[in-house]
C-alpha cells in the first residue's frame, strides 16, 4: 500500500492508498482544520467510476456538493458534479454515485455547499 500526502492550498490535504493494481482507490478527506473528514472510495468500472463518499463534521442538515477535478487540488475548476446529498442532524453525509468518467481523470475531488464556491473538504486522487 502505498501512501501519498499532498497539501492543498488552503484546503488540507488528501491521503490516497492504491489497491488491486491501481483499479480501486481510497481517498481521505480533509478540510481547512487538520482533521479527517471522511474518505471517498472510487472504483473503476468497464465504463466509468463508481463513487462512495462518506463524510462527517460538516454542518447539519444542510445540501452539499461533490466535484470531481481533473488537477490534484479542489480550487482549480470542476470538471464535473459527482452528486449532491444532504447531511443528518449529526452532520454527517454519504453519497454514492456512477460516473461516465475513468477513475485515470480524476485528480482530485471536493465537497462544497451549492449556494457558495468555499470547498469545504478535499481528497487528492492522482499521484
Amino acid at each position: 500500500v502505498e501512501s501519498i500526502l499532498v497539501a492543498v492550498l488552503l484546503l488540507g490535504a488528501g491521503t490516497i492508498r492504491f489497491a488491486a493494481a491501481g483499479r480501486h482507490v481510497s481517498v481521505e478527506l480533509y478540510s481547512v482544520i487538520p482533521e479527517i473528514l471522511g474518505t471517498v472510495d472510487l472504483t473503476e468500472l468497464p465504463k466509468g467510476t463508481n463513487v462512495i463518499l462518506k463524510i462527517r463534521g460538516l454542518s447539519y442538515d444542510t445540501e452539499y456538493i461533490s466535484e470531481f477535478h481533473q488537477q490534484q487540488w479542489c480550487p482549480s475548476p470542476a470538471s464535473g458534479l459527482v452528486g449532491s446529498f444532504k447531511t443528518n442532524s449529526d452532520g454527517k453525509g454519504i453519497l454514492q454515485a456512477k460516473l461516465d468518467t475513468d477513475l485515470s481523470e480524476i485528480g482530485s475531488i471536493s465537497v462544497r455547499r451549492p449556494s457558495d464556491s468555499q470547498v469545504e473538504a478535499c481528497g487528492n486522487v492522482s499521484p
